[in-house]
């Protein structure tokens, strides 16, 4: 199973523990209770989303470091190429 899919069905585990939860505060505060729940589940949402661009800004940092050594390399080897062509 991916890390998505994972992380997704934890979410999914967490909203719905949230849920239960809310089930045995009994239906006379059905609309404060109704109101909590969006607030708990944006609150789900945000987190999510806070963790993938924590996962993009981590590949992106990644993809640099790569970038940069295969630039790196390409130079190295440019100038063993030149350096042989002269010699």
């Amino acid at each position: 199973m991916c890390y998505n899919a994972m992380h997704m069905e934890e979410l999914r585990a967490e909203s719905q523990q949230i849920s239960d939860s809310f089930g045995t505060i009994g239906r006379s505060k059905g609309a404060s209770v109704a109101s909590s729940r969006q607030q708990i589940s944006v609150t789900v949402v945000s987190q999510y989303i806070a963790d993938g661009l924590e996962r993009a800004r981590d590949s992106q940092t990644e993809a640099a470091n790569l970038r940069e050594r295969f630039v790196l390399g390409t130079s190295v080897v440019a100038a063993a190429a030149a350096y042989a062509a002269n010699t």
